[in-house]
């Protein structure tokens, strides 16, 4: 009877293991559906080069100085919403998808380094005829913009960086997301499950105020997350080693810029003294010609829970 009863007890188990991998396959989402509901009258698909497809909103004041925006990995141009409304009546606001995210999708090379991201960027710029710019980054899109700046200092009127990757670098609480795309084992998983309740613990995770995670926030990166080519894109970045960080290369970033971070970041904490070392030694000009600012009770997005004060110590710096 005892074996019975463990044998009946070792099925269910597994019976229920099998209906929670069931109940979580997420099957990709339709381009055009997605298009339908996340692009605008804004939005633009430009044809590039390599014959990738990148999505675009060109936004704000049409002959103010140009602003590019950069989002972090595995969300959307959607995030940089509150600095165009606050920002665009005196800049030209051009916001983007990366590759492997959003609307921009799978890229034709289906290849997601920073250098990969950095050469996709330019080649945006390079489709809109513009050739000077200030850059702003958040997370990954920090250390894209960081690392342009880098090889395009010609280009970059100023840098703004928010809680950019790459640089102050600390150990961080990583959400279950993530850690699953890390990890070899579980990642080929991730093709296929794709439970919504992991794309909320990240949200949850970046902001301080829980008011900021609306569900309607919830399905658009669940959403775009799963449109097609765009899972398969993150567990190829994902299966990357990590790119470097600003202090493994030699010399000094030659843009004035501007970092803003949020003193609860969870995702990339805020770590005072490694943020101004780096300023220090690989900012031209160290602190004296460089900003640092931060902001309490703020998580991992500061352009959206703190969109006012950020857009304007943003301004702020534009305008010197």
């Amino acid at each position: 009877m005892v074996s019975r009863g463990l044998r009946f007890l070792s099925l269910s188990i597994v019976a229920a293991f099998i209906a929670a991998l069931l109940f979580s396959v997420s099957l990709d989402t339709n381009f055009s559906d997605l298009r339908q509901l996340y692009a605008d009258e804004q939005s633009q698909f430009l044809d590039l080069p390599s014959g990738t497809q990148a999505h675009i909103r060109d936004e704000g004041n049409p002959d103010g100085p140009v602003i590019i925006l950069l989002h972090g990995s595995n969300s959307s141009l959607h995030t940089w919403e509150r600095w165009v409304d606050l920002l665009g009546d005196r800049y030209r606001m051009i916001s983007i998808d990366l590759p492997g995210h959003g609307l921009t999708g799978r890229t034709v090379e289906n290849r997601y380094t920073r250098a990969d991201m950095v050469r996709f960027v330019a080649g945006v710029a390079n489709a809109l005829h513009i050739s000077e710019f200030a850059l702003a980054g958040n997370s990954m899109g920090g250390g894209v913009a960081w690392a342009f700046a880098r090889r395009y200092p010609n280009h970059v009127t100023h840098l703004i960086l928010l809680a950019p990757s790459g640089i102050g670098r600390v150990p961080q609480e990583t959400p279950m997301a993530f850690r699953l795309a890390e990890n070899p084992m579980t990642r080929p998983m991730l093709r296929w499950l794709a439970p919504r309740r992991l794309i909320a613990n990240g949200l949850y995770t970046s902001f301080v105020d829980d008011n900021f995670v609306s569900e309607d926030l919830i399905d658009r990166y669940w959403q775009l997350n799963r449109m097609t080519g765009n899972r398969l894109s993150t567990l190829s970045r994902f299966s990357l080693p990590s790119p470097p960080d600003l202090k493994q290369f030699e010399g000094a970033i030659q843009v004035p810029s501007l970092i803003i971070w949020g003193e609860d970041d969870q995702i990339l904490p805020y770590d005072r003294d490694r943020v101004m070392w780096d300023v220090r030694t690989k900012f031209a000009g160290g602190l004296e010609e460089n900003a640092i600012v931060t902001f309490a009770d703020t998580g991992h997005l500061p352009q959206v829970e703190r969109a006012t004060e950020s857009a304007a110590v943003a301004a702020h710096f534009l305008a010197q």
